[in-house]
């Protein structure tokens, strides 16, 4: 019988599991690529993440700084609070919030000045050439905003300008919704523009010998501007007290006490049927309340002469005297809510209104126009000279806007 040895066990191959150490080790590689990849790409989403959050920082800030322009120029003073006859400057301002600490900086310039760079840092200065004068009609907003680390700045800028401050032109040096008894002492009104002098919705009564009126000596000068485009005569300097018999350069009497001459329009139901809030609405084309909301400033009757800053629009609340105010380049627009008293020797450019009577017997200059809502009963020796230059800036004296199309990022 023959006996099987039992088979010994073959020896195992010495390459056995090297494939799989192989397809690990790829695995492992790949994971790791992939670990990395991802991580790298969670990175860049953090960075851009922030980039992003930061470069909106510094945009919310420079458009905060044009709102903060504007807030400015709207309040009473516009572009030149401290009275100081130059465009006010600003240093850079800081805004907190739940995302951090931004900061911007703004300026007026030019509006033909080239928009300036901003600087790479909060702490670094905005200049620009400004307006040469407050009263610029157009100026151009320009800001810079800055994230909190600085590193990421927007610029952006806008053309402010003024809204209409009047409903439409005045081309008659006194208007009276009532009676207009100016010229019942030595006053003189003067137009060396157009032929109206007086307009006055009730009649004129009781007149002096010494009350007149002037209008331009059109058979000297058939125009009242050279071929430059300037007037002939220096039409503001009248004296102290012009008399037919010898009118200022550039004059003619017109009327002189009873004798009304063609300059003098009274009796007009046009002006007189009018309510009071239709009055003041048919020259500043607003309701007397709208139109508050939106002055420079408010004060209460009595002297005006503590008025203080560069207000453009003034609103009295009360019975006034009459103040010395405004320049023929910075004119302003005086609404007294009552009663205006003409009892000193002041000298105003702009254009007065008074919703009562005005009456005085004081001696004041007023270049510009003297509106009325009652009577104008003066016997003083007041002047009222029509000056366009003073009222074509009065036009420009209402509350600024942004204007629409000139927003710039760029």
């Amino acid at each position: 019988m023959r006996t099987t040895l039992p088979r010994r066990p073959r020896a195992p191959s010495a390459q056995r599991g090297v494939a799989t150490i192989f397809i690990t080790i790829v695995l492992l590689l790949a994971i790791g690529l992939i670990a990395l990849y991802t991580n790298r790409s969670a990175v860049m989403e953090q960075r851009l993440s922030a980039n992003e959050i930061r470069a909106k920082q510094a945009f919310a800030a420079a458009n905060a700084g044009l709102d903060y322009a504007l807030a400015y120029m709207r309040d009473k003073g516009g572009l030149d609070h401290n009275a100081n006859g130059t465009v006010d400057t600003f240093t850079t301002q800081t805004l907190s919030s739940t995302t951090g600490t931004s900061h911007y900086h703004v300026a007026y310039c030019d509006t033909t000045a080239t928009i300036p760079v901003c600087p790479t840092q909060s702490t670094g200065a905005l200049t620009c050439t400004a307006p040469s004068t407050p009263s610029s009609v157009n100026v151009r907003a320009v800001s810079c905003g800055w994230s909190d680390d600085d590193s990421s700045v927007q610029r952006v800028s806008q053309i402010l300008a003024p809204t209409p401050s009047l409903g439409g032109g005045v081309s008659t040096p006194l208007i009276s919704k009532g009676v207009a008894n100016f010229l019942t002492g030595g006053a003189s009104v003067f137009n060396y523009f157009n032929d109206l002098t007086i307009w006055s919705g009730g009649a004129m009564t009781g007149q002096s010998n010494t009350g007149k009126t002037f209008t331009r000596d059109i058979a000297t000068y058939s125009s009242p501007y050279n071929s430059s485009g300037d007037a002939f005569v220096d039409y503001r300097n009248t004296g102290n007290s012009p008399g037919c018999n010898n009118p200022p350069t550039g004059y003619s009497c017109s009327t002189q006490g009873s004798t009304l001459g063609h300059d003098t329009v009274s009796g007009d139901t046009n002006l007189s049927s009018l309510s009071s809030d239709a009055f003041f609405q048919f020259f500043f084309g607003q309701t007397p309340a709208a139109y508050k909301e939106g002055v420079d400033q408010v004060t209460t009757g009595g002297s005006l002469n503590s008025i203080s800053g560069n207000p453009r629009v003034i609103w009295v609340d009360g019975d006034a005297d009459l103040p010395t105010i405004g320049t023929q380049d910075e004119p302003v627009i005086l609404i007294v809510n009552g009663n205006l008293t003409m009892s000193s020797n002041a000298v105003v450019n702009g254009l007065v209104y008074a919703s009562g009577t005005i009456s005085g017997n004081g001696s004041p200059t007023i270049y510009g126009a003297l509106i009325a809502g009652g009577d104008a009963n003066v016997t003083g020796n007041p002047k009222l000279i029509y000056d366009p230059k003073v009222l074509g800036n009065v036009t420009k004296l209402g509350k600024a806007a942004k204007l629409a199309g000139t927003w710039r990022d760029w």
